[in-house]
């Protein structure tokens, strides 16, 4: 039996300049998972196959709850990454009610 689709995505900016600004896009993203956390992880979990769950502090894990079917465990590195795509966009959708 194939394991579940999975993927880790990490919100902080690895990127940042400085020390000081890679603690403040640290912060902001403990922030974002927590809004995701308490608003947007229930409701998707509700609607679709999945289970979100934090990585660390900044980061969060989504992951499919029923075995991939027969078609994606036959393309398992494409379904992977259109599984990982779709929810990069929902996410980043997400946390952009959070812009003003």
């Amino acid at each position: 039996v194939q394991d579940a689709l999975s993927f880790d995505c990490e919100l902080s900016d690895p990127e940042a300049a400085t020390e000081v600004a890679k603690a403040a896009a640290f912060r902001v993203a403990e922030g974002k998972i927590l809004w995701l956390e308490s608003f947007w992880f229930p409701s998707q979990e509700r609607k679709s196959d999945v289970q979100f769950s934090r990585v660390g502090r900044s980061g969060l894990r989504v992951q499919q709850t029923n075995p991939p079917s027969e078609q994606q465990v036959s393309a398992l590195v494409e379904a992977t990454a259109e599984f990982e795509a779709h929810w990069r966009k929902q996410i980043t959708s997400a946390l952009k009610k959070l812009e003003v």
